[in-house]
């Protein structure tokens, strides 16, 4: 498994009071924010000034709308009137719009009062500290756009000094100072970003901004006098001049020609605070009078709504920061030609591509590759078939770098090289050029170019590290890790595995450092849970690959235990292939390690992808010796993932033939070694059916048909033993009759194993009895497999010992029935101890007679006890041989539900058992038990 699309950057810090404040809608407000209508009128007079409305307008759209309300409350129009039921000034942004909309108002007139409802909608959301829903910005967005791209409506375009285009939409001044404002702020891909030096700065009133677009970093800072020798920055006062270019001073214009700082001789001392990265949907705020600076990249578009607010907070004294000894600086504010028009084709067209992009993320992170491919070809689209994207190539860039890591998902590695290698021959350095070197040197990995990835991850590292980007080195460092593994293998050179070693070691530390710091200092959920799963899939990633090392060095436990490490960080995670992988490396472990059955349970998981499935969706030389691995030790090549496609589908799929030519003589050779294993199985079960003809009908029968009028049992035992001891062939096929003394069992305090000696033989001559006069056959379920139950080691009970207390409960029941069985010549049948546990075949194959030899049967009967295969074939068969011969007891242990009473009863003559349908343990005993129940039919 390789590194996979990564979820947007977050933030660093958490935020504390007085610094800019993030916020998200990741909740979501059922009810609608009412805006009252003195707030809509307020917002007609600030949209008035900010656009430059003729006098008397804002009285015309105020007799619109006051008439359209009027008109259509007396309508039949269905219109939503919930809130003017109650206050019919105050309504919800779409009905606003709605009224608004059945007026006869000119078309400036419309958008003007269009941006007033928006920005009241925004104002009262600010004011009320209510999380708007993504829809509703939307929809803000939608009527800012109209009314910029209207004609009608002359806006005023400037450059700020710090780097963005400006729209004034809703302006109020009072006292020279801003009371309320709202502005589009337009980061253009341009490389435009302003002085520097002169970046940081306060406002005078609360601010609070919303992001329409693209991916902004706010930074605040702590500020305090300072001598000279400590100084870092001095204080600038601002000055602004009009749009006709006359000083107004600290006067603020909503229309100014040009700003100008001026030192002011002040030193301070500035230490950063805090750092929060924004993105679409989000806002934050800014106190007043806090310092901060704000980055975007040089080649990307930012675009956010920005709102000047004193009502939450002014201060007077709001300057700019500069050098200590900086000179007086004039921004002139200029748009070069800009249009607010053209700047709204612009975010739109942006925003266009990044949801979009966005979708392609989302089905990507769900591992649904089809659907992202689908979502990121639409989004190049966009960079090719329009004009209005700005920059292009970087939204070009952005996109093929995903396409390229979504054909590497789907293994096909020659679209993806193609794809990245296109996207880095324009890439400037960047984030993006980090990441698609970092994908391409996966590729070139999955392609057996082991030089050429090795290139790549080198320039992926030492490019995060210019660059200081931690996630990126993180992922960079793991990748050299897995490369330097890869060329160990063939030369064995131990430096280069020991190399290895350290830079997956490294991986591990910087991924548990990202997850740390995630988990600390971000504020944002989603941006926290984000990057929680991003730092730990790569945390799993490099323990998995670490196992590997470890095994080359011949440490197979610490091998087992960090792979085991690996997958429990997987499964927090939740994705299916990506389990899938880590049950590999765990499984591989444990295999090298000699613990086969314990690896093909990791190999064979039902019903979701197996880790056969997962390498071939990212087929490789690597992974193809991996997929041998499996398929020598038994790996099943026909299970199926939840959505039903198995590794040969996948492998045909990625287009990949030699791992189709695995998978597909993997299968041929299941299917042979299945053939010849029926063929076997079949040939083994004519031996046993003529060794049970002859055995059963020659020898027993004849026997169990004269039992009532002679020696009984006593005679068929020696029949049987004797057999046994004259016939190899039966005698390696078929188990003699085994028991335990009671009084062995007594003692010993819990179920005995086979291999614990407690075990005899029944064997030919006069003395061959053991003393086992009277033998008493327990059929029981084996409970330690129950869930929530604990056992020690492969024993059938719980650790309470549940199963082996209530026989002797049953026993002692029994010699209350049957006071003429002697207690200590009595002995019991138990398969743990008759049969033996480390080679079952022959006790197995000879059950069916070994019970014939037991003068009784107790079934230790609960509410799942006929569920269970094995018990009921030990039904059918005491029940055979009741009803044929007449000698043999069976008892079932019953403990009422009810009032706890324990009592022995007849078991039931007429039960109808129908073995296909029962349940057993492992499957693989169903043949067994299918088997015996055919040869119970020879009982009779």
């Amino acid at each position: 498994m390789d590194d996979i699309v990564e979820p947007p950057s977050p933030s660093q810090d958490d935020s504390a009071p007085g610094e800019a404040t993030p916020r998200t809608d990741s909740d979501i407000q059922i009810e609608e924010l009412s805006i009252p209508w003195p707030a809509i009128l307020r917002g007609l007079n600030g949209v008035a000034v900010a656009t430059r409305a003729a006098d008397g307008e804002v009285e015309r759209i105020a007799q619109a709308i006051t008439t359209a309300m009027s008109a259509q409350r007396s309508s039949t129009l269905n219109l939503d009137h919930r809130a003017l039921n109650d206050d019919d000034t105050a309504l919800s942004l779409r009905n606003w719009h709605a009224h608004i909309m059945a007026t006869t108002l000119e078309e400036n007139l419309r958008h003007r009062a269009n941006l007033a409802i928006a920005m009241a909608f925004l104002c009262q959301s600010e004011r009320q500290n209510f999380r708007i829903h993504a829809a509703d910005l939307d929809f803000v967005w939608s009527l800012v756009r109209e009314a910029l791209m209207s004609t009608s409506i002359t806006y005023t375009l400037s450059r700020s000094a710090q780097g963005f285009l400006a729209v004034p939409l809703w302006s109020l001044l009072e006292d020279g100072n801003i009371d309320e404002l709202f502005r589009l702020h337009v980061w253009l891909p341009d490389g435009k970003r302003g002085i520097a030096d002169l970046a940081i700065h306060a406002h005078q009133p609360f601010a609070q901004s919303w992001i329409l677009a693209g991916e902004g970093r706010d930074h605040t800072y702590e500020v305090q006098s300072a001598g000279t020798s400590t100084a870092t920055h001095a204080e600038f006062g601002i000055a602004w001049s009009d749009s006709s270019g006359k000083e107004s001073g600290k006067t603020y214009q909503t229309h100014q020609k040009s700003s100008t700082v001026v030192n002011t001789g002040k030193l301070v001392r500035v230490i950063p605070r805090t750092s929060e990265l924004h993105s679409r949907n989000m806002t934050y705020t800014i106190p007043a009078g806090v310092f901060h600076r704000s980055d975007v990249a040089p080649d990307a578009l930012h675009v956010t709504l920005f709102f000047f607010d004193s009502y939450r907070g002014f201060q007077q004294i709001a300057p700019v920061l500069g050098p200590v000894g900086g000179e007086p600086y004039t921004q002139q504010r200029d748009p070069a030609g800009m249009t607010p028009a053209a700047l709204a084709k612009m975010v739109e067209s942006v925003r266009a591509w990044e949801t979009l992009y966005g979708q392609g993320l989302q089905h990507a992170q769900k591992a649904e590759w089809e659907e992202a491919l689908r979502a990121h070809r639409s989004a190049l689209h966009i960079c090719k078939s329009t004009l209005d994207i700005p920059n292009a190539p970087h939204y070009r860039h952005a996109v093929l770098g995903k396409v390229g890591q979504i054909y590497r998902m789907l293994g096909r590695y020659n679209l993806a090289s193609e794809t990245l290698e296109d996207a880095l021959r324009e890439m400037p350095l960047n984030k993006q050029r980090v990441e698609s070197t970092g994908e391409l040197a996966v590729v070139y990995r999955h392609m057996s170019r082991l030089e050429d990835s090795k290139r790549a991850c080198e320039d992926e590292y030492n490019t995060a590290k210019h660059l200081n980007l931690e996630r990126e080195m993180c992922r960079a460092i793991g990748n050299l890790g897995m490369v330097n593994y890869q060329l160990f293998l063939p030369t064995q050179d131990t430096a280069l595995l020991n190399v290895a070693m350290d830079q997956l070691t490294e991986r591990v530390e910087r991924a548990r450092q990202l997850k740390a710091a995630a988990i600390t200092q971000l504020s944002d959920p989603d941006l926290k849970a984000q990057l929680t799963a991003l730092a730990s899939q790569w945390e799993a990633i490099g323990l998995a690959r670490l196992s590997l090392c470890f095994t080359e060095k011949g440490d197979i436990d610490k091998a087992i235990n960090i792979a085991l490490e690996a997958l429990n960080v997987t499964y927090t995670q939740g994705d299916t292939t990506k389990i899938a992988f880590s049950k590999f490396f765990y499984g591989r472990a444990m295999l090298l390690g000699g613990r086969i059955e314990e690896a093909l349970a990791q190999f064979n998981p039902p019903n979701t992808c197996t880790p056969a499935i997962a390498l071939c969706k990212e087929p490789s030389d690597e992974h193809r010796e991996y997929i041998r691995e499996m398929i020598k030790a038994g790996a099943d090549l026909e299970l199926r993932d939840e959505q039903g496609y198995s590794a040969l589908d996948c492998a045909v799929y990625s287009g990949d033939t030699a791992t189709q030519k695995v998978i597909e003589e993997g299968l041929r050779l299941k299917f042979t070694r299945e053939a010849e294993e029926k063929l076997e199985q079949q040939r083994y079960e004519a031996i046993l059916r003529k060794g049970y003809r002859e055995l059963f009908q020659d020898k027993l029968r004849p026997v169990l048909l004269r039992a009532g009028s002679g020696p009984g049992l006593e005679q068929l035992r020696d029949v049987y033993a004797n057999t046994l001891a004259k016939e190899n062939e039966k005698r390696r096929i078929f188990d003699g009759l085994k028991f335990v003394h009671y009084t062995d069992f007594l003692r010993y305090g819990k179920l005995p194993r086979s291999s614990d000696r407690f075990t005899h033989q029944i064997t030919s001559g006069s003395d061959g009895n053991g003393g086992a006069e009277f033998i008493i056959f327990f059929s029981y379920r084996w409970i330690a497999k129950d869930p929530g139950s604990q056992s020690v080691g492969d024993s059938p009970d719980d650790i309470h010992n549940t199963q082996y207390r209530r026989m002797i409960r049953a026993v002692d029941e029994f010699l209350k029935l049957h006071p003429n069985v002697d207690r200590e010549k009595l002995c019991i049948w138990i398969d743990f101890a008759c049969v033996d546990q480390d080679h079952q075949q022959p006790g197995v194959a000879a059950l069916p007679m070994n019970l014939a030899q037991c003068n009784a049967m107790i079934s230790l009967i609960d509410d799942k006890y006929y569920e269970r295969s094995w018990c009921c074939v030990e039904v059918m068969m005491v029940q055979t041989l009741r009803k044929a011969y007449g000698i043999h007891l069976w008892y079932e242990h019953v403990i009422d539900p009810v009032g706890g009473r324990e009592f022995l009863r007849d078991g039931p003559r007429d039960l109808e058992i129908n073995m296909a349908q029962k349940k057993v343990t492992y499957e693989a005993d169903r043949p067994k038990l299918l088997f015996l129940e055919r040869q119970t039919r020879l009982l009779s």
